[in-house]
């Protein structure tokens, strides 16, 4: 089952609004102390797929995309 757009839209506008704390900066936080783990987990499946002969051009963009020396 998918979930409209317009649904999700609705979702990500009221959600500030219905968390008891500032979910901006907790989001932040998370996804900066599980950047390094999140880089690491790209490089593996790169690895892999290369080793494999798998097209990693998408995973490749990504991961290049990603900032680098973010803190653990």
């Amino acid at each position: 089952m998918s979930v409209p757009a317009w649904a999700v839209g609705l979702a990500l506008r009221a959600l500030p609004l219905l968390t008891p704390f500032d979910l901006q900066r907790y989001l932040e936080a998370h996804f900066t102390k599980v950047g390094a783990q999140t880089r690491l987990m790209l490089d593996g499946w790169i690895a892999d797929g290369a080793a494999r002969a798998l097209p990693v051009t998408h995973l490749a963009a990504l991961r290049g995309s990603l900032p680098e020396g973010a803190p653990a």
